[in-house]
């Protein structure tokens, strides 16, 4: 099928008009470019004073030394949460090859998170004061990460 016959087949029959499957494929590739965006501009805005403004922006409360671990943690879950917004739009605009590529090394981060997410949960765990100190939320979030990985994996 040539680009002009799969141009005429997305089109209504007058020729000018987006059919509405086009139409509803743009609005979803918005909307998850949208929705990718935000969710990365809130923890890069959340994280800020702990971690990526850290020493360069006052906190209501003083913040303990930086532990090795968290740094690393920090320094690896960044890049995934910065490809979230860009393989939305890879996919809008039909790069399927280049989101691929970017989708197996970001995979291969997010395969190194599943440790990282338990030896920082058990260090916080041990460190953190009463009653903020329960295991509970650190272990749902290592499953409720790991299962999808896991999931895409065997995929």
């Amino acid at each position: 099928m040539s680009k002009k016959s799969v141009l005429r087949a997305s089109l209504d029959p007058d020729g000018q008009t987006p059919a509405p499957a086009a139409a509803r494929r743009r609005a979803e590739h918005r909307f998850f470019i949208g929705y990718m965006i935000a969710m990365a501009l809130v923890i890069l805005i959340g994280f800020a004073p702990s971690f990526f403004l850290r020493g360069l922006v006052t906190t209501p409360n003083p913040l303990r030394p930086m532990r090795a671990d968290a740094l690393v943690h920090g320094l690896i879950a960044t890049p995934l949460v910065l490809l979230f917004p860009i393989q939305a739009l890879l996919v809008s605009l039909g790069r399927q090859r280049l989101h691929i590529a970017l989708g197996k090394a970001g995979f291969i981060l997010a395969l190194t998170m599943v440790p990282l997410l338990y030896v920082v949960g058990s260090f916080s765990y041990r460190t953190t004061p009463p009653p903020m100190a329960s295991l509970a939320p650190v272990m749902a979030s290592l499953v409720l990460f790991a299962l999808p990985a896991m999931a895409a994996l065997l995929w």
